[in-house]
């Protein structure tokens, strides 16, 4: 009988816990481990709540590898999944690991089929690797799983691993196992090939999600988007995560949609409410929320002390998130710059990509700059007639 423990770690996302936590048993996880790290809301409180109604639901400390030393302590997750991956083979209960994140939710398009099935179904001893849905952001801060799922396939996965398999090296999504092992299989059970230039990610279809895959709610809302990218890098005293680049639009061409059989998911709204009746946690969720909410508030002001001098890294950071004191903040900085005079053809440039999809009036002031500090730039008049014949096409 296969048995599957997924293995988390997690940094201030108590306001998320409860329903990844719930999807997960639902979708017939046996059971979770969650490594809480470096964490200053109250995700203890909202586990131990969870774990008291739900024993197979664990909180564990990893501030312990904060001790260690830099090198060490930038490694946190390899560490953290190679330990788990370690005392799991030797404990024998459980016979494969899921390494997931909080805003990671493994899928079955049947939404009635268990992790079980899946393994029954691909193979019990071969590594398989799911491939990443990455979600339309929604319009309101905390929105629970909808029937309808949205987003744009990725060719970065994540593995399940077998523990009778030998890892010769634990990554984070695609770990390099011995050669004895079974190949790894992708959810229709194809041989996965790691891409070219990408050890995280396979070669894939990216076009037709597979019939399992893992939901990447990375940017939840617009809000939460802005609120998470005040965690930072422990590696560095930069406010923000510089990793991220800004909230994506694609086009429908681009987009997948995925229908939840409206029966089964109307079975899982009515668990998910005896879950959390069960929990009796409704103060520490207002409270992880408010966190959340503060933690937004914080990142505005950090916003608007860094903007001067860090233009250029959080414009990317920021690029497409449509909340008005945001690009309020933006604007203003770009005002300045061009009333001071102090921009080059490059700022002009940046600041003309940076408003082009939501502002046609502010980005004819940097185009028309651009047009007068190089007459004869030929991208420049490219983009200057494009945007003055759809301005006065209106």
């Amino acid at each position: 009988m296969n048995k599957v423990k997924i293995v988390a770690i997690a940094k201030d996302e108590a306001a998320y816990f409860s329903e990844w936590v719930h999807h997960h048993l639902f979708v017939g996880v046996n059971s979770i481990d969650v490594y809480v790290n470096r964490t200053t809301d109250n995700s203890v409180e909202v586990l131990d709540k969870i774990s008291k109604a739900y024993p197979q639901v664990s909180v564990k400390n990893a501030d312990w590898i904060d001790t260690c030393s830099t090198s060490v302590r930038s490694a946190m997750q390899y560490i953290t999944y190679a330990k788990a991956f370690t005392e799991e083979k030797e404990r024998g209960e459980f016979t494969h690991l899921l390494f997931i994140d909080i805003d990671e939710f493994w899928i079955s398009k049947d939404f009635n089929k268990k992790i079980a099935d899946c393994i029954n179904e691909i193979g019990c001893d071969n590594p398989i690797a799911f491939e990443w849905l990455n979600e339309s952001p929604a319009i309101e801060p905390f929105q629970t799983l909808s029937q309808t799922l949205s987003g744009v396939q990725s060719n970065l996965v994540k593995t399940l691993v077998p523990l009778n398999s030998v890892v010769k090296h634990i990554d984070i999504h695609l770990p390099i196992f011995a050669e004895a092992t079974p190949a790894i299989l992708l959810a229709d059970g194809s041989i996965a090939s790691r891409k070219e230039g990408m050890k995280q990610a396979v070669q894939t279809d990216i076009e037709k999600i597979k019939d399992y895959f893992i939901l990447h709610r990375s940017i939840r809302s617009h809000f939460e988007y802005v609120s998470l990218l005040l965690k930072g890098n422990p590696e560095d005293d930069h406010p923000f995560k510089q990793n991220r680049k800004g909230i994506k639009t694609f086009g429908n061409d681009f987009v997948q949609t995925v229908e939840l059989n409206e029966v089964n998911f109307v079975t899982y709204q009515n668990s998910f409410l005896k879950f959390q009746q069960s929990c009796d946690y409704s103060v520490e969720i207002e409270e992880a929320k408010a966190f959340v909410t503060q933690r937004y508030s914080d990142s505005i002001k950090a916003l608007k002390n860094s903007i001067h001098g860090n233009y250029n890294i959080l414009r990317s950071i920021f690029f497409g998130v449509e909340i008005d004191e945001i690009r309020v903040l933006f604007k203003s900085y770009r005002m300045d710059i061009i009333e001071s005079k102090r921009y080059t053809l490059q700022d002009l440039r940046h600041f003309y990509n940076d408003t082009f999809f939501y502002d046609e009036d502010e980005a004819f002031i940097y185009i028309s700059l651009a047009k007068k500090v190089h007459p004869t730039g030929p991208w420049i008049n490219d983009e200057y007639n494009k945007l003055n014949n759809k301005r006065n096409s209106k």
